[in-house]
């Protein structure tokens, strides 16, 4: 993929979206416009936005592109355990971060982590410094390391051949993998660069957030 062709579009695409006073109908048309647009490229097909009230909860406050329907105003507590999860691992890229600038360290590095407790899984996508090196770097490096997953409700060797059963929305299964494991690859999702996933069993694996990660 020409990833600076497709940058290119996507400013030019967000570069025509009428900005808001309200920060966050800007974001929902920005995020909205993506699903939609560059839906394929990117592998983002919906999602949705919660604000932090008054309350210090985050409340769902929007949705774009595909998204599961549910009444807007659920409030997810901060200490919800996924969103911990999410903010351990941010706080590790940063104090990373922090020690790669303090010695000097300005070469691509891969860094795809996931933590799992039984119930709740987040994984990053991330490379530092990605198309740094010093001398030439291995062909392995060029590009920016993946990540994809699949959920369903069974996985194993059906109809002749080793895949994931039963579809998304009832999930209770999850595979992640650097690459698809399957011949078939219909079923399973790309992470996005620069990105946290994270899903939680409590209810089901259909619905598996990501987040952007900047540090």
């Amino acid at each position: 993929m020409d990833y600076k062709r497709l940058l290119t579009q996507v400013e030019r695409t967000l570069e025509q979206i009428e900005t808001s006073d309200a920060t966050r109908t800007t974001i929902e048309q920005i995020a909205e416009t993506i699903a939609t647009n560059f839906r394929e490229q990117l592998g983002i097909t919906g999602g949705r936005i919660y604000e932090l009230n008054d309350d210090n909860c985050y409340e769902l406050a929007g949705r774009f592109g595909v998204s599961k329907a549910g009444a807007l105003g659920i409030v997810v507590p901060r200490d919800y355990k996924p969103i911990e999860l999410v903010r351990a691992l941010t706080a590790v890229l940063r104090i990373l971060r922090q020690v790669r600038d303090r010695v000097g360290i300005s070469q691509s590095s891969s860094v795809n982590l996931f933590v799992c407790d039984g119930r709740n899984l987040v994984a990053t996508r991330f490379t530092f410094d990605f198309g740094c090196w010093e001398g030439q770097p291995h062909e392995a490096n060029l590009r920016y390391l993946s990540l994809w997953y699949t959920t369903g409700k069974d996985y194993g060797y059906h109809d002749d051949e080793w895949k994931m059963i039963g579809g998304a929305a009832n999930a209770d299964s999850m595979l992640l993998a650097s690459e698809p494991l399957t011949r078939d690859i219909s079923t399973w999702v790309e992470v996005p660069e620069y990105s946290i996933m994270y899903a939680t069993g409590k209810s089901g694996y259909g619905f598996v957030t990501t987040v952007e990660v900047d540090v």
